[in-house]
C-alpha cells in the first residue's frame, strides 16, 4: 500500500544505492546519519524514501514522509552525540 499526500505517491527503490548517486548531488554518504532540518529527526540516508508528483517528477525526501515534507535539500549530516 502505498502512502499519499496531496497528489504525492511514495514508489518503491529497489536500488536505493544506484538511484541516490544517480540522483542526489549532496555530499553526504549513503549510510551516514542524517537530520531532516524540517522534522529535526535523525535517520540513516539509507532509509530515505522516493515520492513522485502526480504531475511528473520524483523526489527523495525524508524517511518520516508523509508527516515531514523534508527533501534532500533539508539534510544535513547529524552532530556526534
Amino acid at each position: 500500500m502505498s502512502k499519499e499526500m496531496e497528489g504525492f505517491m511514495v514508489i518503491p527503490v529497489p536500488d536505493k544505492l544506484s538511484y541516490y548517486k544517480k540522483n542526489a548531488l549532496k555530499d553526504i554518504r549513503f549510510n551516514e546519519k542524517v537530520r531532516c532540518m524540517k522534522c529535526r529527526k535523525e535517520f540513516i540516508l539509507n532509509e530515505f524514501k522516493v515520492v513522485k508528483r502526480d504531475e511528473g517528477g520524483e523526489f527523495i525526501v525524508c524517511k518520516y514522509f508523509p508527516e515531514c515534507d523534508g527533501t534532500l535539500m533539508d539534510f544535513m549530516h547529524a552532530l556526534p552525540a
